[in-house]
């Protein structure tokens, strides 16, 4: 079993979990030998896009969810063009009407007004954004997403390997578990 390590600039024995070397100070940047090998196993692995962090002897990973934009978001999106051709239009002062009170615009406007209204919408979407994205990453800690995670802290030699998904993160345990 692993307990001590090389320090890399003094070359004397310290503990692996130790965060500087007890002799010259240097830190001690070591990370478990089968981390170094996993990233390099990747390219050969069969796996959804995930992300994934490490400590020492800890591996963190969570399969990556696709963003797309659903009918909510395309409604706030049209609506916030309606909103900006309006405010341009009244603004403006070019708002005709005929008898029966129908909007006309020319082309040219219409253009232009859609440019605007484009630019209105997306600097609303990124102030929300600003707003509401640590409500959005708080709600998705409690959602129920593959992860997997491997814990060498108890004992370097064979890792304590957790997750909720056998299917998905099976090349991972195996990695980890059987050295494959």
């Amino acid at each position: 079993m692993i307990s001590l390590i090389e320090c890399s600039v003094c070359k004397k024995q310290i503990a692996y979990s130790a965060a500087n070397c007890p002799d010259c100070g240097a830190e001690n940047k070591w990370v478990h030998p089968k981390f170094i090998a996993f990233k390099e196993a990747l390219k050969q692995m069969d796996l959804p896009e995930f992300t994934y962090r490490t400590t020492r002897t800890t591996l963190d990973a969570t399969l990556k969810k696709p963003r797309s934009i659903d009918s909510g978001t395309a409604f706030i999106r049209f609506v916030g063009v309606l909103i900006g051709l309006i405010i341009w239009e009244v603004s403006l002062g070019w708002l005709k009407t005929t008898q029966g009170g129908i909007l006309i615009l020319s082309a040219g406007e219409i253009v232009l007004l859609v440019g605007m209204g484009y630019y209105f919408v997306m600097a609303l979407i990124k102030l929300l954004k600003e707003i509401f994205t640590p409500i959005e990453d708080s709600i998705n800690e409690w959602k129920n997403y593959d992860k997997i995670y491997i814990d060498y802290s108890e004992n370097l030699e064979t890792p304590k390997v957790t997750c909720n998904n056998d299917e998905v993160w099976k090349p991972v345990r195996d990695f980890f578990t059987n050295g494959k």
